[in-house]
Parts: structure tokens; C-alpha cells; sequence
């Protein structure tokens, strides 16, 4: 397995922490009653549409987070290594 995939699959058990938080937790509760509301209102055509755009912001965001995670461990390992270099 190559260092990427290791770090990668590193993140959950990093995060667990924040994903039990009570910040984390209300947030999470926020956005279920906000998309209960809208949905109550919607056509079930278009709650297939909006699925599909959450779906599609949660790919694209979960990505995102992935690959800053990934950037931020590859940036501290090489700080580590270039503070160690010149002590």
C-alpha cells in the first residue's frame, strides 16, 4: 500500500473525534431539518433533482477534503524533515 492510501485511510480515525463532537453532531442536525423542510415541498421529481445535487456537492466536497487532508500531511511530513535537516 503506498504512503497516500495509508494517510487517506487515516482520515476517519483522525476525525473521529470532530464527527462525535457536539458542534459536529447540532450541524448535522441543522441540515436534516432544513432539508426535511424542503422536501415536504417538493415534487418527487424534483427531490430526485435535489438528491442528485447533494449527492453530486457531497462527492465534490468529501474529495476536497480528502485531498486537503493528503496536502496537509504530505506538507507536515516535509516541515518535519526540512526543521530536522537544519537543527
Amino acid at each position: 500500500m503506498e504512503l497516500e492510501e495509508y494517510i487517506k485511510d487515516a482520515t476517519d480515525e483522525a476525525m473521529s473525534d470532530y464527527i462525535k463532537s457536539e458542534k459536529y453532531k447540532e450541524h448535522k442536525k441543522q441540515i436534516n431539518d432544513l432539508l426535511r423542510n424542503m422536501r415536504e415541498n417538493l415534487s418527487s421529481e424534483k427531490m430526485i433533482l435535489l438528491n442528485q445535487l447533494l449527492d453530486a456537492i457531497s462527492v465534490c466536497d468529501g474529495a476536497f477534503a480528502s485531498e486537503a487532508y493528503l496536502q496537509g500531511v504530505v506538507e507536515g511530513i516535509a516541515l518535519c524533515k526540512k526543521k530536522i535537516k537544519s537543527v
